[in-house]
């Protein structure tokens, strides 16, 4: 993220941070600062505190304030990712149940919304398979491919042209007009 995109966004959130207290509160910027970095490194809460300089208590209370702040943005419409179940190994399934972490399972992809309600699933697949090629065979895939979702009319964002809806994953995912992951962590 730039310094110019980590403005703007800031300046978006800012209202719904900004605390009125009797005692001096945090920065806003340094509220935003703190989650973005804690989320967006996927380090850990006594690392990023330490590097703040703020309790691992108070950067507890900001999380979900920072991304109840961030999730008002219209146009994501989702999120999606993958689970492994623990299984037994099932008589004569060879190897196809077994994962990366070293464990029979099957997978559910899932899809919730923000208020985290489940819109779409897909379950009962090898554990062995990864979340994208599992993805890649599923009626979501073909549908965001091909347009065919029923979905709300994007609405702009500020000082921004008119962006399309979007569902967010993980970084297993491909991307495309309508399915947005983080940048790599290599």
């Amino acid at each position: 993220m730039t310094i110019e995109q980590f403005i703007n966004l800031h300046t978006l959130v800012e209202e719904r941070l900004r605390k009125i207290s009797f005692r001096p509160s945090l920065p806003s910027m340094l509220w935003l600062a703190a989650v973005l970095c804690l989320l967006g490194n996927g380090s850990n809460v006594a690392i990023t505190s330490w590097l703040f300089r703020i309790s691992k208590e108070i950067l507890y209370r900001m999380i979900p304030e920072v991304c109840n702040a961030i999730s008002v943005f219209p146009n994501c419409i989702g999120a999606l990712d993958g689970k492994h179940f623990q299984i037994d190994c099932p008589p004569k399934s060879g190897s196809v149940f077994f994962n990366y972490q070293k464990f029979y399972s099957f997978v559910m992809l899932a899809l919730c919304d923000a208020h985290y309600r489940f819109t779409w699933f897909n379950l009962g697949d090898y554990g062995s398979c990864s979340d994208a090629s599992i993805f890649a065979y599923t009626d979501l895939n073909t549908k965001i491919r091909n347009n065919e979702l029923d979905t709300p009319v994007s609405l702009p964002l500020p000082n921004t042209d008119n962006l399309p809806l979007a569902f967010v994953a993980d970084e297993i995912f491909g991307t495309s007009n309508n399915l947005l992951k983080p940048y790599s962590r290599k």
